[in-house]
Formats: C-alpha cells, sequence, structure tokens
C-alpha cells in the first residue's frame, strides 16, 4: 500500500522498518513491513486495505520504535566504545538493529581478547549510566 505521506519508517540502514495499524472506514489492515522502493514507500500490510483515496490513519507501534531507537543508539555507542579500546582503525562494516536483538559488524584485524571485550563493555555501559543521570 503506498500513502501520499507516512509516519512509518521504512527498513534501512539496518535497522528494521516501523510496524503498527492502518484503520480506514472497512476496518485496519496491520502494517508488517514498510520498504523505500525509489522515491515511494511501500507499506506491506496484512488484513483488509482501505480504498483507493481513502483517508486513513496511521499508528505506528510505539513501544516497538522505541526499543529499535534505543537499539540504534546503542549501536552507536557500543561501536565508539570499540574504537577507544581497539582503535581508531575499527569501522562498522554492517549492522541490524532488530528487537531484541541486534547485530554490529566491525573491521579489526584480529578477535578481541577477553580482557578488551571487558573493557568495551565497562566503557558502553559507562557511557549508558552517565546518560541516564
Amino acid at each position: 500500500m503506498v500513502l501520499d505521506q507516512t509516519a512509518f519508517y521504512p527498513e534501512g540502514g539496518g535497522q528494521v522498518a516501523d510496524h503498527g495499524i492502518i484503520k480506514h472506514s472497512r476496518g485496519e489492515a496491520r502494517v508488517v513491513d514498510v520498504q523505500r522502493v525509489g522515491p515511494v514507500i511501500v507499506h506491506v500490510i496484512e488484513g483488509e486495505p482501505p480504498m483507493e483515496s481513502e483517508t486513513v490513519e496511521g499508528i505506528v507501534d510505539s513501544a516497538r520504535r522505541l526499543d529499535l531507537m534505543r537499539m540504534h543508539t546503542a549501536t552507536h555507542i557500543l561501536l565508539q566504545s570499540i574504537r577507544r579500546v581497539l582503535g581508531r582503525h575499527v569501522w562498522q562494516a554492517g549492522a541490524e538493529k532488530n528487537v531484541p536483538f541486534s547485530r554490529l559488524d566491525v573491521t579489526h584485524y584480529k578477535l578481541p581478547s577477553r580482557d578488551e571485550i571487558r573493557k568495551i563493555e565497562e566503557l558502553a555501559n559507562q557511557m549508558v549510566v552517565a546518560t541516564t543521570q
């Protein structure tokens, strides 16, 4: 389904798409995926679609979006912690920001030691605590 405007965030940059509901005159449809196809944002829905040109109400799953935002922020915090411990040569090579798990791929010439992992965790946790006080 394509709308003339939307509050639903499409998949991109390693972050998965928003989910939610599209309400319309004959009921509602669940938004299960949102993709950018060129300049167009396509909403993948389950359920009865609205009629063409009908005014609809889009309701983003705000709890899920907040969780995704937190995962996105955590990815940045983790990457900076890794770069501070392992070196500035480390770069993000890929990521998937999802709930309840995310993945961060980084470049480095060897696996980190247990001590380096501990230092990365400590630094990341310090940053999180500092921002919540």
